[in-house]
């Protein structure tokens, strides 16, 4: 059953807080304090999202406290805190209006029936159980994820890198000095 929408903000913006998380154990930046940065457009490549999306997503996760961000050649993005101190529900809320689909369960006293309605203590209770289980998974549990075979999913193994830039513009009539010669088609 798949009644409960996550916008693809939210979406995004959680593959983006994990593929951070992940490049610190990539890099052997086990500890808090002292990570290096990754670039939106390592994490956008490697997450296969737009770096334009990831650009309009990543303040409202630095101004949360979920990211920071440092400019400049070797600056880019990494964990305000502990991957294990940062949950699901802190990413969601960051990006969402509200993480319950029930109007009076987000805004108590908008609905006039909620007095008197019989499902009220249910929605409440369902969004209090989502609630619950966004609290209870954090970055570091999902870098832990198996899949059907119990392989790890995340498996650290290199770096992510920046696909290399495609030329602009026409070629060169003379080359450098020391480059290979380009043949003509």
């Amino acid at each position: 059953m798949s009644w409960l929408k996550i916008s693809t903000r939210s979406r995004y913006a959680l593959r983006f807080v994990v593929e951070v998380a992940s490049q610190d154990i990539v890099r052997g930046q086990m500890e808090h304090r002292g990570r290096i940065f990754i670039s939106i457009r390592e994490a956008a490549n490697r997450q296969d999202i737009s770096w334009r999306y990831l650009e309009q997503v990543a303040p409202a996760l630095i101004s949360d406290k979920i990211l920071e961000s440092v400019r400049g050649p070797t600056g880019g993005y990494r964990l305000a805190r502990p991957a294990n101190k940062i949950t699901v529900a802190d990413v969601l809320r960051s990006t969402e209006i509200a993480l319950s689909s029930i109007t009076c369960v987000d805004s108590p006293g908008e609905c006039d029936r909620q007095a008197r309605c019989p499902t009220t203590r249910f929605w409440q209770g369902l969004s209090d159980a989502v609630g619950q289980y966004l609290e209870s998974v954090t970055i570091a549990d999902l870098l832990q994820e198996t899949d059907r075979e119990g392989l790890p999913i995340f498996q650290p193994n290199q770096p992510a890198t920046v696909k290399p830039k495609r030329p602009r513009g026409r070629p060169r009539k003379y080359p450098l000095p020391g480059a290979e010669p380009q043949k003509a088609n």
